[in-house]
């Protein structure tokens, strides 16, 4: 992960894989395939908004506290990145 040192790294893994072992598996449904200019926005496809996604993106910001990617600001827009 670039930014981070070594010791961060591997907080946010250890911190990533606790909170996947409690989440629960769900279906996520994809609304379409676009392009953009801005990084992991290059080809991605939108997802739908819904609850289980906005509180599992509330409880990895909680769990990485500072560690949390701070350029992420703005409206959340759950999607999958391609490129």
């Amino acid at each position: 992960m670039p930014g981070l040192v070594a010791a961060e790294e591997d907080v946010v893994v250890a911190r990533t894989r606790a909170l996947a072992g409690t989440t629960a598996p769900f279906h996520v449904r994809f609304q379409d395939v676009s392009t953009g200019p801005a990084h992991f926005y290059c080809v991605f496809a939108a997802c739908e908004h819904n609850e289980t996604l906005t509180a599992l993106r509330a409880a990895a910001i909680e769990s990485l506290g500072p560690l949390a990617d701070p350029s992420q600001t703005g409206p959340y827009r759950p999607h999958h990145s391609f490129l």
